[in-house]
């Protein structure tokens, strides 16, 4: 898998990093998430599969502002089945600022 880069400068809504597709293998090694802001993000990594089935990788965790959350276990997955999705659920004070890199 080619490494993927996102940003997301906003709170509330689902973004998806890697949507399912039936030549999706899931095969990921670590996901790096850098809060760039100076107010903490609270955050959720999801699959789902675009019904009403999610299964939770991580679930409101806080990320101080300036740090960064690696999760590199048990994150393979079947990408035919499930899209790859963060949500942040910070403050919501207008300095929402994530980059996240999935290899």
């Amino acid at each position: 898998m080619n490494t993927i880069y996102k940003n997301i400068t906003t709170t509330g809504l689902a973004t998806t990093l890697i949507a399912k597709s039936k030549r999706a293998t899931g095969g990921i090694s670590k996901i790096t998430i850098s809060n760039n802001s100076a107010d903490a993000a609270t955050v959720i990594v999801d699959l789902f599969d675009g019904g009403s089935t999610v299964y939770y990788i991580c679930k409101n965790i806080v990320i101080p502002g300036g740090a960064v959350l690696v999760l590199d276990d048990n994150l393979t997955y079947d990408g035919s089945k499930y899209n790859l999705r963060i949500y942040n659920t910070g403050a919501g004070s207008g300095t929402e600022d994530l980059t996240i890199i999935i290899k």
